[in-house]
């Protein structure tokens, strides 16, 4: 593939310019010859310096780069992302972006480089959709648009993205339509209109199972025992549970057998109040991550530190506070339920801290306690129609009457 190097050494030979003509504090002649020589690739910062020194334009240096170059520049970027190398793909990416025509190349390096920045690139987004609908393929633009989706549910601007979703319906892929419909009820919940996310998922369900996308499959039917839960149909939900449970155990996938048990931790110890259960849930749970799951290192541990956190909920109500603090401690704050970062989710993840305030209050550190289920319930004060907020809030107020 040609590099940028090439065309640097180039233009540099054309103007009679040497290595040492170039070189300066922002980059040595070592580096110069390294990229010249294609074995490093130059910063933007790098690139711009260069072009300012050999008086040419960035897309001077840049060139125009073939379909089958910028396939291979997609198949290196995607191998930095599986690698965990984001900053590579940054640096592969960012200098070429806006040299490139409308091609469904750059529209998946556009998307690429989204994946790869610590920040969220809504432009990168926008300009992939553009691309996509400009060459006609309408399920690839979706599929981007529901990116944005995501990112709008993720930082609690459900509103948003409902506008989103209503421009979504015209595609033609199964699967794109199944995360389409999802996101939609996912956001319908947030906005509190819990009948309107049930309906979407009962047609969503049957499309998924109809179109064997199992995967989603399993989230929409753990999302809709959620909702019914929330709603107080708590019989519809034990039915939705068992269904999920058969679909788990049949298809002994590890991930989803994970995931399963401890959602269904969680709903013993909050839904059902079997605390007892709940306790003797999460401890086999983790003898089982340990002994005979085959995850990675990393997820066990993950895993894990969540059945300690559900099982010190427990504990909690069963007042054996001193138990449930030291579990509370084995917890990183960071620690995320397994699943995704939606509103419900959130909130699962959001009431542990009003359980370590109860916690707190048991061992008799009232200000600590009081301090925490503040916390909490300003976390989900835009949840109001929801359950977890009412427990936040409950938890809340026992402090309120107390330092009154």
């Amino acid at each position: 593939m040609r590099h940028v190097g090439e065309n640097i050494k180039r233009i540099r030979k054309a103007k009679k310019m040497t290595i040492s003509d170039l070189a300066g504090e922002q980059i040595s002649r070592g580096m110069i010859s390294l990229i010249e020589n294609g074995k490093t690739q130059p910063s933007i910062e790098r690139l711009q310096y260069l072009a300012d020194k050999l008086n040419v334009t960035v897309s001077d240096l840049l060139g125009n780069y073939t379909k089958s170059e910028l396939q291979q520049i997609i198949i290196e970027a995607k191998s930095f992302i599986e690698n965990h190398s984001r900053d590579e793909v940054l640096l592969l990416i960012s200098p070429i972006l806006k040299q490139l025509d409308d091609t469904v190349e750059a529209a998946i390096l556009h998307e690429l480089f989204t994946e790869a920045s610590d920040q969220y690139e809504e432009w990168a987004l926008i300009r992939a959709i553009k691309i996509y609908e400009k060459n006609g393929m309408v399920d690839q633009a979706v599929s981007v648009k529901l990116k944005i989706a995501v990112n709008q549910l993720e930082n609690g601007t459900a509103e948003e993205a409902l506008k989103i979703l209503e421009d979504c319906s015209n595609c033609q892929q199964a699967s794109t339509i199944i995360r389409c419909f999802m996101l939609w009820a996912i956001a319908q919940e947030a906005v509190g209109d819990v009948v309107k996310a049930v309906d979407m998922l009962d047609r969503t369900i049957q499309m998924a199972r109809q179109s064997l996308e199992l995967g989603e499959y399993y989230e929409l039917l753990q999302m809709k025992a959620l909702l019914h839960y929330e709603i107080g149909d708590h019989e519809s939900a034990r039915s939705i549970v068992n269904t999920a449970n058969t679909f788990v155990q049949t298809l002994q996938n590890e991930s989803l057998l994970a995931k399963h048990g401890i959602f269904f931790i969680h709903l013993e110890e909050y839904y059902e109040s079997n605390d007892e259960i709940a306790v003797e849930l999460a401890d086999e749970y983790v003898k089982y991550i340990l002994l005979d799951s085959p995850l990675s290192p990393e997820q066990k541990r993950s895993y894990i530190e969540l059945a300690y956190d559900l099982k010190a909920r427990a504990l909690v109500k069963m007042d054996e506070y001193n138990e449930a603090w030291e579990l509370f401690q084995q917890v990183p704050k960071n620690a995320e339920i397994r699943c995704n970062n939606f509103p419900l989710v959130r909130s699962i993840k959001w009431i542990s801290t009003s359980y370590q305030a109860l916690c707190l209050a048991g061992l008799g550190k009232q200000v600590e306690a009081s301090t925490l289920a503040k916390e909490t319930l300003g976390k989900l004060k835009d949840r109001p129609h929801s359950s977890y907020y009412r427990f936040a809030k409950e938890v809340a107020d026992k402090f309120t009457i107390v330092n009154r």
